[in-house]
């Protein structure tokens, strides 16, 4: 199966980049594109920062976040298991949409997933190429740059004239 492209996207800007990298070391929240929407993100680990989605969001804290991260590699250090589904799964689809849904370990704070064991887990497609020039890996971002019950948009510049 091919993997997804998107040749239309801008170029890369690595000190934007840089910026939201600094941003979530620091504990703020960065908007960023998805493969299909702008998701909201914070540091994954910080339980103050995902909090702050939460908020901003008006986010039931009995939804869950997914778990943005660099590649499989960097998975096992977030989940107490790592099935060869789970393997066989990721090698074929990630980069790329698929949220796989796995045993976390006590390094993901429960706010990520609303006190569930399990946390969803995601490589993006732009992951790769953005995370080999940052030291921040691992986000955890709600599911749009939107309030629960809003339309999606694949444009982030309609939330500025909404906040």
């Amino acid at each position: 199966m091919p993997k997804m492209s998107f040749p239309n996207r801008p170029p890369l800007d690595l000190d934007a980049i840089r910026h939201a990298a600094a941003l979530i070391r620091a504990g703020k929240l960065v908007a960023f594109p998805t493969e299909t929407v702008y998701g909201l993100g914070a540091n994954a680990l910080d339980a103050r920062a995902v909090r702050k989605i939460f908020e901003v969001k008006a986010r039931p804290a009995t939804s869950p976040l997914i778990v943005h991260v660099e590649s499989r590699e960097a998975v096992p250090a977030l989940v107490s298991e790592w099935p060869a589904a789970a393997e066989k799964l990721a090698v074929e689809f990630w980069p790329g949409p698929l949220t796989l849904v796995l045993p976390k370990r006590s390094c993901i704070p429960d706010v990520v997933t609303a006190g569930l064991p399990s946390v969803g887990l995601r490589v993006p497609v732009h992951s790769r190429r953005r995370n080999r020039r940052i030291t921040q890996r691992r986000t955890a971002r709600a599911r749009e740059c939107l309030r629960p019950g809003s339309v999606g948009e694949s444009r982030c510049p309609h939330r500025r004239a909404k906040r």
